[in-house]
């Protein structure tokens, strides 16, 4: 990267703009704003990629205007910025408000082409508006080349000067006159623009000069053209160094050729004015940025509603106010925003929920959203995914209007009305550009509750047989009603009550008979359970249960999914 001048361009991937209109008169270049948007155009254009262009300007942390309008300035094209104290101390860094915008990507380039001075520049009317000049002893002659069906024009050098020097290269030229068109106004950028080609590798001018003599005073420095074998594009930023408006009979655009002989090919010959005016404004995807470089405030009709930056450091000017119609003072800029309201989930973007047991709610999860956007978000209602109730919100009422920055939450509750996993979207419906049907995920888990103890229970020896009967099971350790699928009975037949008990059988019913038990043991002690299946896979764990398998392994079992 290097500073204005930029000698060694070709070899650099940027310029920098130090000290831009810093009040320090040491620095700035001594250039007039139009002056440094034209060579912030060729910035643009003439390095080598990547290309990174900075404007560095400089005052104090409190010079909101000054920071605005350098900070327009850049975003008028496409350089990195910064601001700081200056020359003497480079060391802070200041964060505005401006800083934190989001304007997306430009849609349009600032610096507009206007209309084309150039007659016939593609050669398309063969010569018609432009003219070889030949002084002797050179010798040389135009034609037009069709032979690919794309015309251009050959300058062929028979005889070039026989001691060439700047002075004396005029006297082969190819020139524009008699060209009505052909304005170069001061003050005035123009972007000139051509290919070219040689039969080897030479130089050539390009000149505008004023068309009087005797001395033909010279418009713009002459700029200095290496031609190779093949066609080149090649481009220039220009402005008279004269305060004087000539007429168009007085401008002479020409190509100076008497340096050497062989052929000399010309195309696409373009000179088009950059457009300078004020205000300088630029489109991007979220807003406008607005520059007044002037003298005096310029008050600008906006094409729809826009919004001013809500800020803290400045808040008469980033008022967040929308508006249609703006005024920019001299030496100062804006950036407004447009009507984006944009929708931000602060929080996670999928909640899940413990396991809970149906028929209860479970703790409240919050879900939080912000308007990261530039105009109000209104917030219009709550979807859900599926109709299959678990999953309920409250906290909120529709509609709503967030302002700009501003966030709101609300809560999501788990109530399942029956067991297993169960998944659903919740989506925030709403008015943003990035999407108008946000997305919550949710997750949990439902079981249902254990059932109460059965209870009444008792042994009745019928013979050699035990009948166990119990009073049936009703409701949940919740109070909440219960129906079981399976009553699965345990038996031990230790000494003791506090031995180990084994799966015996089941039953839908609430007396079970074990067989002939009484012929074998002195002792029966027996546990009744009541269960019920959360699904086909656990019915069918209890259906498959072998008699014996110890009550906690049973249970074990069971409780895997």
């Amino acid at each position: 990267m290097g500073n204005p001048g930029y000698i060694y361009g070709e070899s650099l991937n940027g310029g920098m703009f130090e000290e831009y209109d810093t009040f320090d008169p040491g620095f700035g270049f001594g250039m007039t704003w139009s002056e440094l948007m034209g060579t912030y155009y060729d910035l643009q254009t003439s390095f080598q990629n990547p290309r990174y262009n900075m404007v560095q300007a400089a005052g104090a942390s409190n010079s909101y205007q000054q920071m605005r309008y350098t900070l327009t300035t850049a975003l008028l094209g496409d350089a990195y910025y910064g601001f700081d104290f200056g020359p003497t101390n480079h060391g802070q860094l200041w964060w505005y408000d401006e800083f934190d915008v989001d304007l997306g990507e430009p849609l349009e380039e600032y610096l507009e082409l206007g209309s084309e001075q150039i007659t016939n520049g593609n050669f398309s009317n063969g010569t018609n508006g432009w003219e070889l000049e030949v002084h002797w002893p050179a010798s040389a002659n135009l034609s037009i080349n069709s032979g690919s069906g794309n015309p251009y024009a050959v300058v062929n050098i028979t005889t070039p000067h026989p001691n060439p020097t700047d002075a004396n290269f005029y006297e082969i030229a190819l020139k524009q006159l008699n060209n009505s068109n052909l304005s170069f106004l001061p003050d005035q950028l123009y972007k000139i623009s051509f290919r070219a080609k040689a039969s080897f590798a030479r130089q050539m001018y390009m000149i505008i000069l004023r068309d009087v003599g005797p001395n033909y005073p010279w418009l713009i420095s002459n700029q200095t053209i290496d031609l190779d074998t093949s066609w080149q594009e090649y481009e220039f930023i220009v402005s008279p160094n004269t305060s004087i408006a000539y007429p168009a009979s007085e401008i002479r655009f020409t190509f100076h050729l008497a340096q050497a002989g062989g052929m000399v090919s010309f195309d696409d010959i373009s000179m088009r004015p950059l457009y300078g005016g004020f205000p300088a404004m630029r489109e991007f995807e979220n807003g406008l940025v607005i520059c007044n470089p002037g003298t005096s405030p310029i008050t600008v009709n906006l094409p729809e509603t826009y919004y001013r930056i809500a800020g803290a450091q400045d808040p008469v000017v980033n008022s967040g106010n929308s508006c249609t119609q703006i005024t920019v003072p001299a030496k100062d800029g804006r950036i407004l925003l447009k009507s984006r309201p944009r929708i931000s989930l602060m929080s996670p973007d999928q909640l899940t929920f413990a396991s809970q047991w149906v028929g209860t709610t479970s703790a409240a999860q919050a879900v939080t959203i912000k308007n990261s956007g530039t105009s109000p978000l209104i917030l219009s209602g709550i979807a859900f995914g599926t109709p299959v109730p678990g999953f309920s919100y409250s906290g909120i009422s529709f509609p709503i209007e967030l302002a700009i920055n501003q966030s709101i939450s609300f809560s999501v509750i788990f109530s399942p009305q029956s067991d297993g996993q169960v998944m659903d979207t919740l989506y925030i419906l709403n008015n943003s550009v990035n999407n108008n049907s946000l997305p919550v995920n949710l997750l949990g888990t439902a079981q249902y509750p254990q059932p109460q103890e059965p209870q009444n229970v008792s042994i009745t020896l019928q013979g050699v047989n035990a009948v166990i009967t119990w009073n049936p099971v009703t409701q949940s350790i919740l109070n909440t009603p219960f129906s079981p699928d399976y009553y699965l009975v345990f038996y031990n037949g230790s000494t003791t009550s506090d031995g180990e008990y084994y799966f015996h059988g089941i039953t839908t019913a609430t007396a079970y008979t074990h067989q002939q038990v009484a012929n074998h043991a002195q002792h029966m002690f027996y546990r009744v359970h009541a269960y019920k299946a959360t699904s086909r896979m656990a019915l069918d764990k209890v259906l498959a249960l072998e008699a014996g398998v110890p009550e906690s392994e049973v249970f074990r079992i069971l409780s895997k999914n």
